[in-house]
């Protein structure tokens, strides 16, 4: 997509755990950044649902953290979900005023935070004295900067399709996404 390849930082296997995740997170997209930069921060795997620990605790409506399955995801340790409310702090560390955010897992549709109980995943709002927010923000703390699509509702799986050029399975919102 004509960006420099040395401005993308790929994480997978084993330097994608929760805490390697945040680290590059932070290296990349928040302490190499600047104002006019533009941010695409990209996440393709899987995805589920957890009980909601924080560190947003009581921020869910349904009581469940949406997380992204880190490599070393244990259900059983919390301190290795990478949920969403990790994923908004990140991004309101962002100094880019150009952010897009893009989720290709299962349980995708909140992941940078509650949705307010939205119905549907294109239900924009428009904010009084703005352009269209993500309303996938608790508060105006990303403003108009940041847009945030996703594969599929909090509660939905993320659908996979055959590719067949490459003989493999891909997730849709992927394919489709890079089709375009």
């Amino acid at each position: 997509f004509g960006a420099d390849p040395s401005d993308i930082r790929v994480l997978q296997n084993s330097d994608a755990t929760c805490q390697g995740i945040q680290k590059a997170f932070r290296s990349h997209l928040i302490d190499s950044c600047r104002a006019d930069d533009v941010v695409v921060f990209f996440v393709a795997g899987h995805g589920t649902q957890v009980p909601d620990v924080g560190p947003d605790f009581g921020d869910e409506k349904d009581h469940e953290d949406e997380v992204v399955l880190t490599y070393d995801y244990d259900f059983q340790k919390p301190e290795t979900w990478l949920n969403d409310d990790i994923i908004h702090h990140l991004l309101r560390q962002v100094p880019s005023r150009h952010v897009l955010v893009l989720f290709d897992t299962c349980s995708s549709g909140t992941g940078t935070r509650d949705c307010r109980g939205i119905d549907s995943p294109f239900d924009w709002k428009a904010v009084p004295g703005s352009d269209l927010r993500d309303v996938s923000m608790n508060d105006a703390s990303a403003g108009d900067r940041q847009l945030f699509i996703s594969a599929c509702k909090a509660d939905e799986k993320a659908e996979s399709i055959r590719d067949e050029a490459k003989d493999c399975s891909v997730g849709a919102f992927t394919y489709s996404f890079t089709q375009v």
